[in-house]
């Protein structure tokens, strides 16, 4: 594997007056197509674009040039391919359709300046400027009815803007590709849209891609409380990881980050430097936790999933002073509530309701009741794309394709916000909170982690998500760490919610090949327990909820072997389970770092990372037992009669 360094470049784009990179806003009235911006209102050209013109400016290099100056299989080698299809490159495991990631990372290109002559002035942002353009019929040489377009203009016409940003690209050695980057970007003489009207003239004379100094990398050292270390990060654009689809076309990314994001961006540099991640024996046993967004207080972790076991139900509240009443919405929790049982919360006349049955203000009354910080939402940032028609196994999308919008190819992603308004109107970045845990190393093994760490946090992480994003890294201050907790007045009681999904449940063990029932759900969990925390312990109640995992996970992932599609059984995040046994073990307290151990699953080969993603070690599996640790969540239990 070849060796290669790290290099930023950065790069300038300047475009001249009118163009437009659309987005999906419309916050102009009577304007049809808006320029799209970034969460701090700047105008931005998407980093997909930016790729895109430089991608296709190598093909072309490498097309008609002579001695070639880049070859196919290096623009392959830069910006990745489509994965190995069903039944290719089984890497003797079971697994398929592994990615084949690129080494070349692009930031989305802000606009800040405009260039006047030689001198360099603020862009005025929001000025709302607008052109229109008309479509004229050929026969009559007049404006055809309902024919006629609004756009937003940046700047006035015929001022250059500048878009900056940066790419990180992985070479043979520094400096290497930033002439043919600019060569490439040469081949072009204007981006965005409309360019067969005029819009987006490049101004190359003003453009420039430049390599950046190298800096010696350098950040506090890490220690571990523990044997674990804490590290806040944030990003340099929305970030788009564990999508759900929300719609035929529309895909929503997921608020907490799974640890296999960063762990995976770590072996994904490691690898690019030509190293082989795959064999590293400490890499593959460091724990990586699950990212929750930061509180408005440093430390605080907030998006913890709500106990399954929680219900609600209203009351009529006092008729306030103008004559109307307010219902008041009351908690408790079913945790002693038994199989075959109902629930009622004291006070109210209706069933209790769980949280598959709530209204939206419900949720956001917990707050107080859980004792847990305020809830804050992280909207979602929504951009719409098109796929290009392109060569089905290279990607190449130049000349030997029509280079065209796919037909039913339009899709929109609804990536998470990384920044968010302060008091004063001003913007901050958005931050998220995980922890690595080198509980399953020895201390030789612990040195050479906290040098990863360190690398880490230095250099930062490239590619995460579907958006690409950029992982700024520090170190958090303060690390507070959970040891295991007894239940509230019942010393000999705790209760284990799950913060993470977990692989817990066998499928084959609990229904044969007709469907039919071998076991019950609490038999099954029953069993996983005591196999992952002994014969100490018993399982007394559950409230649990599970879902299928297949689709590119699957198809990657085959334990079973590369010719059966399976998904996986997860235990979804928020299902809890109490317990009768010493809260004291210390094996207890070794799984509240490390995660749940995976089951062993019928028929399959032994789980690990290599064919199964959901490995405590990538932040699966993990959970709390504070839930009904204290007097205030305790109350909870209290608040629910069992009918």
């Amino acid at each position: 594997m070849p060796q290669r360094v790290r290099s930023i470049y950065d790069i300038r784009l300047a475009i001249r007056s009118p163009f437009l990179f659309r987005g999906l806003s419309a916050k102009l009235f009577g304007v049809d197509a808006t320029q799209i911006r970034d969460e701090d209102g700047r105008p931005i050209l998407p980093s997909d674009q930016i790729r895109g013109i430089l991608r296709e400016g190598l093909e072309l290099l490498s097309d008609h040039t002579e001695p070639k100056v880049i070859g196919a299989d290096d623009i392959l080698s830069l910006f990745g391919k489509p994965s190995a299809r069903n039944g290719d490159a089984d890497d003797g495991r079971g697994n398929t359709n592994a990615p084949a990631r690129g080494r070349i990372h692009f930031s989305d290109l802000t606009a800040n300046k405009v260039l006047r002559g030689n001198e360099l002035a603020d862009l005025h942002r929001n000025n709302g400027l607008e052109t229109t353009r008309v479509k004229i019929d050929e026969e009559t040489g007049a404006a055809e009815t309902g024919a006629l377009q609004v756009l937003e203009l940046v700047a006035p016409f015929g001022e250059v803007v500048l878009f900056e940003g940066m790419v990180v690209v992985y070479e043979d050695k520094a400096g290497h590709l930033g002439d043919l980057m600019t060569k490439a970007l040469a081949l072009h003489p204007s981006v965005g849209a409309f360019k067969s009207s005029g819009f987006g003239e490049i101004v190359h004379a003003s453009s420039r891609i430049t390599l950046r100094p190298a800096a010696t990398a350098s950040a506090p050292a890490p220690t571990a409380t523990d044997g674990v270390v804490r590290l806040r990060v944030t990003f340099d654009r929305p970030v788009m990881v564990s999508t759900d689809k929300v719609a035929d076309n529309a895909d929503l990314g997921a608020v907490v980050v799974p640890g296999s994001v960063f762990k995976g961006a770590l072996a994904d540099g490691l690898r690019q430097r030509g190293e082989d991640p795959d064999g590293n024996a400490v890499l593959s046993r460091m724990v990586f936790g699950h990212a929750f967004p930061e509180g408005d207080k440093p430390g605080q972790r907030i998006y913890l999933p709500l106990p399954l076991s929680l219900v609600a139900e209203t009351k009529p509240g006092p008729v306030g002073p103008d004559g109307t009443q307010k219902d008041d919405i009351l908690f408790g929790d079913a945790i002693d509530v038994g199989l075959g049982q109902g629930a009622y919360v004291k006070g109210c006349e209706a069933p209790a309701k769980f949280t598959t049955d709530w209204k939206e203000t419900w949720f956001y009354g917990t707050d107080e009741p859980l004792a847990r910080p305020a809830f804050i939402d992280i909207p979602p940032v929504a951009r719409t794309h098109a796929a290009i028609n392109a060569d089905a196994e290279t990607g190449k999308r130049a000349y030997n394709t029509s280079g065209t919008a796919a037909d039913r190819a339009l899709y929109t992603t609804l990536a998470r916000s990384v920044r968010r308004r302060l008091d004063d109107s001003s913007m901050a970045d958005r931050s998220w909170l995980f922890d690595i845990s080198l509980a399953n190393l020895s201390e030789a093994e612990r040195t050479d982690a906290l040098k990863l760490i360190a690398t880490m946090v230095a250099e930062g992480l490239d590619g995460i998500g579907r958006t690409g994003a950029s992982a700024r890294l520090s170190l958090a201050s303060a690390v507070e760490l959970e040891r295991p907790s007894p239940r509230h007045s019942h010393p000999n009681e705790f209760t284990l919610m799950l913060l993470t999904p977990a692989l817990i449940l066998d499928p084959k063990a609990i229904w044969d090949e007709t469907g039919k029932e071998l076991m019950t759900a609490h038999d099954a969990y029953a069993a996983y327990f005591k196999a992952a925390l002994g014969d100490g312990f018993k399982l007394l109640n559950f409230f649990a909820g599970q879902e299928l995992s297949g689709g590119y996970q699957a198809r990657r992932f085959r334990p079973y072997g590369a010719d059966q599609y399976f998904p996986f059984l997860l235990t979804q995040p928020g299902s809890i389970f109490r317990f009768e046994g010493n809260v004291g073990d210390e094996k207890l307290a070794r799984l509240l770092r490390t995660g749940l151990p995976l089951p062993s699953l019928k028929g399959a080969r032994p789980l690990d990372w290599r064919n199964c993603p959901y490995v405590p070690e990538n932040g699966f599996g993990h959970f709390t037992t504070r839930h009904l640790a204290d007097e205030t969540t305790a109350k909870l239990a209290g608040n629910v009669i069992a009918v």
